[in-house]
């Protein structure tokens, strides 16, 4: 048998119509699979056993800590780090960042204000085992370094070399690909631009 249909696990709430809607992180070490559902404001998280026998949900709400005002979640990810696993969430306003575990916000950073409905975050990925890229609406990768414990999550650098929004990011060793809206790719080593394939305009 190739495969093994588990039990169908519930969710507080449908989850939205957006690209990377939904990520799934497997702890073999604890024998459980995280996942995390976009859901308009919210993001539901769900942790349940492999065999899906034990199951614990909960949300968090993508609230503006600087008003009183929730903004859409474009996209969440659960990203691992040697000591711990970050939720991370881009929204229209900006990035927020939550230990996995307890849900507790870790960090928070504002991409646009809120008179500019025009600035957004997009795309997630972690680096190194130490740092988080995030991109945004304006071409830029924002670099977070992430320590063991605690919250003083510290941005560490910007990288720049996108002229559109950024799509998605992914990391392999010392080398960051990152893609935008007009399809063009880049890569990154060490953290310096190694080479860049011009796209087309169509998104990747």
């Amino acid at each position: 048998m190739l495969y093994r249909k588990n039990r169908s696990l519930g969710l507080k709430g449908s989850a939205s119509a957006v690209a990377n809607n939904l990520s799934v992180r497997v702890d073999m070490a604890r024998s459980v699979i995280h996942y995390a559902v976009v859901n308009r404001y919210t993001v539901n998280v769900v942790s349940s056993s492999m065999n899906g026998q034990t199951v614990n949900s909960r949300q968090v709400v993508c609230k503006e800590p600087s008003v009183n005002y929730c903004s859409s979640v474009i996209q969440a990810r659960l990203v691992p780090f040697p000591t711990r696993t970050i939720l991370a969430l881009t929204s229209q306003y900006g990035i927020q960042m939550f230990d996995a575990d307890t849900t507790m916000m870790l960090y928070w950073y504002a991409v646009g204000e809120f008179s500019q409905p025009d600035g957004f975050s997009r795309g997630i990925g972690g680096f190194q085992d130490e740092f988080l890229c995030m991109g945004t609406h304006d071409g830029r990768i924002l670099v977070f370094h992430i320590p063991s414990k605690g919250t003083n999550v510290t941005l560490s650098q910007t990288l720049e070399g996108h002229e559109v929004a950024i799509c998605d990011i992914q990391s392999e060793g010392e080398n960051l690909i990152s893609s935008d809206d007009s399809g063009s790719i880049i890569i990154w080593n060490k953290m310096k631009q190694l080479f860049k394939i011009p796209g087309y305009g169509y998104r990747l």
